[in-house]
């Protein structure tokens, strides 16, 4: 604790300060002194060991997670998550999977921002815009840098990790959708530009909604939010992602005219797939459940897509097409 800044900001009492401080020594938290983890890591396998546990070495993969950690529990936490790991340890080294999910978080959640930047712009770059994809991957890993840099930057919990949610992404599909319609006669360079502009301004407004939120402390003002109105916009963002996501893999927008065209055969094996994909992700999920579940699906999915292509000799243009 800054026993300082609390004396000034009232939290503990100045005379009690002054009477205890006599020399005063200022040990940096964990996280400041990084070169100093892998001798308390070996430090705290020799105690284990001498309570009668297993003394096993730790990979150089498990390390660099433990030393890149950000500790907000500091010492203990350190020596809790080493005791952990050495207990749970099946083989004869402690490696990355025998670490706490909170200290992998940073590279599932780098997966998943890097599947998410590549999906979300796929929700709204559609129809005439689909051929400015690039465009929107692009600048949504841009904005996914900032975010992780600010958070990390500005956050006053340090392990907190951040990334892009889907529902903003179907609201601004919708959005380009009316201005795609509105502006249909207009260059397609205006309508990329467009949609790129209410893109900016709707970040911008919802960060200063927030900044005013936590400001003034307002942000329990969200419970105040009727369930009703809640229900609706997830069932609506849900409608939206279905059907968007059944567009971007048959190639046209589903309508009630044009849904049985679902049963027909050539677009029966582009709309399937996907389906049992997820089916046996949520079957997946249910019997066993898992951060590294949706890395792993796409991971798989995308190298059997690849492989599948590679065998029957199909090139990325004719993939296009």
């Amino acid at each position: 604790r800054d026993l300082p800044a609390d004396v000034k900001e009232g939290r503990f009492r100045e005379d009690l300060f002054y009477r205890l401080s006599v020399v005063s020594l200022e040990l940096p938290p964990l996280r400041r002194r990084r070169s100093d983890i892998p001798l308390l890591v070996e430090h705290f396998t020799r105690k284990y060991a001498a309570m009668g546990g297993a003394a096993k070495p730790f990979s150089r993969e498990a390390m660099d997670m433990l030393v890149r950690h950000d500790y907000p529990g500091n010492v203990r936490e350190l020596e809790n998550i080493v005791q952990r790991a050495l207990v749970l340890a099946r083989g004869e080294a402690v490696v990355s999977g025998d670490l706490p999910p909170a200290i992998r978080a940073g590279s599932i959640g780098g997966l998943l921002t890097l599947s998410a930047a590549i999906a979300y712009p796929a929700v709204i770059f559609t129809g005439s815009l689909a051929g400015h994809l690039g465009l929107g991957i692009t600048a949504a890993l841009f904005t996914s840098m900032v975010l992780g840099a600010v958070v990390a930057c500005l956050s006053t919990y340090p392990a907190a990790i951040a990334q892009a949610q889907i529902e903003t992404a179907v609201v601004l599909g919708a959005v380009a959708v009316v201005i795609t319609e509105t502006l249909d006669t207009a260059p397609q360079g205006v309508q990329v530009a467009t949609v790129l502009a209410v893109i900016a301004v709707a970040t911008a407004s919802l960060g200063l909604c927030f900044v005013v939120l936590g400001a003034f402390r307002l942000g329990n003002v969200v419970r105040y939010i009727p369930f009703p109105v809640i229900f609706g916009f997830l069932g609506y963002i849900a409608w939206l992602l279905a059907k968007g996501g059944i567009a971007t893999v048959v190639g046209y927008e589903l309508e009630l005219a044009n849904a049985t065209q679902l049963l027909h055969p050539e677009a029966l094996w582009r709309w399937l797939p996907p389906v049992l994909l997820a089916l046996g992700l949520l079957a997946l999920q249910l019997r066993r459940r898992h951060f590294f579940n949706l890395p792993a699906a796409l991971l798989l999915a995308l190298s059997g897509f690849w492989l599948i292509a590679w065998l029957g000799g199909a090139t990325p243009a004719t993939l296009l097409d």
